[in-house]
């Protein structure tokens, strides 16, 4: 088995609904980190199912 440390290895491709911007992952325009603090877990199912806020 082969154990790499890091992303080293790790495929990356574009996507139509996340990106990183000035090191920050945001889904659909929203940003990660304020997403896990401020929305319950039905808001974001919500946000990853229906493709709006």
């Amino acid at each position: 088995m082969l154990i790499t440390s890091g992303l080293q290895g790790i495929v990356a491709t574009q996507s139509a609904v996340s990106s990183i911007n000035d090191g920050e992952l945001t889904y659909r325009g929203i940003k990660i980190e304020k997403s896990g603090q401020n929305a319950n877990f039905e808001e974001v199912i919500y946000v990853t199912q229906k493709k709006e806020i």
